[in-house]
């Protein structure tokens, strides 16, 4: 072969090659790698639309029993008079919506203002007077709320004026028209008690009660006292209390608010427990038990004070132990006052 043969034919291939390659890259791309891949799908223009759509609930949930809301939209509400005991058949009435079915019922614009109870069932209560009323008698009445802010008892006192035995007997047969069935007295009576059921009437007293434990479905214990004596009205009084939920609750309620409240701690055998009182005149006050062998004396503390960020906003100090000693065994009280507080936290001042 001539050496120009050899020149055009390394040419033509040259060509030829430059041309496949240019083809290639036009129509086919490579692919990613699955590494690649991943990344691109999660960073994607339409995964980042999606999250931008506004959220729309498809799922069904089942709430837990704990979880349960009444429907306030649907509720129809069983008064008792004007009182709407049906509250007590939910579990979450609060002091507001006690509110709005007090003004829904007189057409009214009340205001209630709980004052704070803090026994071992409630926390708070609601007095409203010259509101409610039974034949044409009014008196005043107490709304209870638990630990967990929910309506527990409802309690209603007669005024002296106008309330008669004859009055407090048709309210008696009121009730047992709201609970379906006669008092416990009734009951027993009809069963071959040994007394009489006895009706209010002048110069005595009587109690009637319509329990929970006896009347199956009824959601709540009622009962009915009636003291009358030289023809005067002493103490007349109607009460609701609610059956429907567990006594527990209330206690864990408590348990929850007094640990920012409370603290203990123990110092060479020395446990001192502390508690912080909310009020006009707040303080902090508590024990100290010597759990040691050992006579003590002049032990210090420290009371540290928060806010409800955390914060401390104040401290103050005394002696848990002073002058006098504490020998082993013994307990002695301490206490000291201080600002309004949150939380409450005690240590020893060396």
């Amino acid at each position: 072969m001539k050496a120009g043969d050899m020149v055009n034919k390394r040419i033509a291939i040259s060509m030829l090659l430059i041309i496949t390659l240019l083809l290639s890259a036009c129509g086919t791309e490579q692919l990613p790698s699955t590494d690649e891949q991943t990344s691109i799908n999660e960073t994607s223009p339409t995964a980042e639309i999606t999250e931008e759509q506004p959220y729309q609930n498809t799922s069904t949930t089942v709430s837990s029993p704990e979880e349960v809301k009444t429907d306030w939209n649907t509720f129809e509400c069983t008064y008792f008079g004007d009182i709407p005991v049906g509250l007590l058949t939910v579990p979450d009435a609060t002091v507001s919506e006690v509110e709005k079915y007090i003004n829904l019922r007189f057409d009214a614009d009340y205001s209630l203002s709980a004052h704070e109870l803090y026994n071992a069932y409630q926390a708070y209560q609601v007095e409203v007077d010259d509101v409610f009323g039974f034949h044409g008698c009014k008196g005043q009445a107490v709304f209870k709320f638990d630990w967990a802010g929910n309506l527990s008892n409802i309690e209603f006192e007669f005024y002296d004026d106008g309330i008669t035995p004859e009055i407090m007997c048709k309210i008696h047969d009121d009730m047992v028209a709201l609970v379906g069935s006669p008092c416990s007295g009734q009951v027993i009576v009809s069963k071959g008690g040994s007394w009489e059921h006895e009706y209010p009437m002048m110069d005595e007293s009587s109690y009637c009660s319509w329990q929970s434990s006896i009347t199956d479905g009824l959601p709540f214990d009622a009962s009915l006292s009636s003291y009358f004596t030289n023809g005067h009205s002493m103490q007349n009084e109607i009460a609701f209390e609610r059956t429907v939920s567990e006594i527990e609750t209330n206690y864990a309620a408590v348990e929850d608010r007094d640990s920012a409240t409370t603290d203990t701690l123990t110092y060479n055998g020395l446990t001192i427990k502390a508690k912080y009182h909310a009020g006009s005149n707040p303080y902090v006050d508590g024990t100290a038990t010597n759990n040691s062998a050992s006579y003590v004396e002049f032990v210090r503390i420290k009371v540290h004070l928060y806010n409800s960020d955390g914060k401390v906003i104040d401290t103050e100090w005394t002696y848990a132990v002073g002058a006098e000693g504490l020998a082993p065994g013994e307990t002695t009280q301490w206490i000291v006052y201080c600002s309004d507080a949150d939380e409450m936290r005690i240590s020893i001042m060396e």
